[in-house]
């Protein structure tokens, strides 16, 4: 609860603008099946890009906030699971952001997921 406290005191929009983009990453390839993905792929390029751009502002304002860093690391997991970009391309970002995630806050759940889905992938 001290970790909700402590970013809940984050400007809101900061906070919300993160939140929204992590689900927005999170729940449209969740539910995505193969196939669709496939003749999508140039939309979820688009889209994957703005997800990390709205990340990396939120890394930009306030490089201090965690829940930024493991939302950016998660969205690299998921570029190599749904082949936007070679594990090669995608995992050295993704694990550079899990790792800073977890300097700042360990018990992200979410920096722990990445960082698992990159190391055992």
């Amino acid at each position: 609860m001290m970790n909700r406290q402590r970013y809940a005191s984050r400007r809101s929009a900061l906070l919300c603008s993160t939140i929204c983009c992590l689900g927005l990453a999170l729940g449209a390839w969740a539910q995505e099946s193969q196939p669709q993905a496939l003749r999508s792929a140039a939309h979820e390029v688009e889209q994957g890009k703005f997800r990390l751009h709205k990340f990396e502002q939120a890394i930009g304002e306030d490089s201090a906030y965690a829940p930024a860093y493991a939302g950016l690391a998660e969205s690299y997991a998921l570029f190599s699971w749904y082949s936007v970009l070679r594990p090669k391309e995608s995992f050295p970002p993704g694990r550079e952001a899990a790792l800073k995630a977890l300097a700042l806050d360990d018990s992200l759940a979410e920096a722990h997921n990445a960082l698992a889905f990159i190391k055992h992938s």
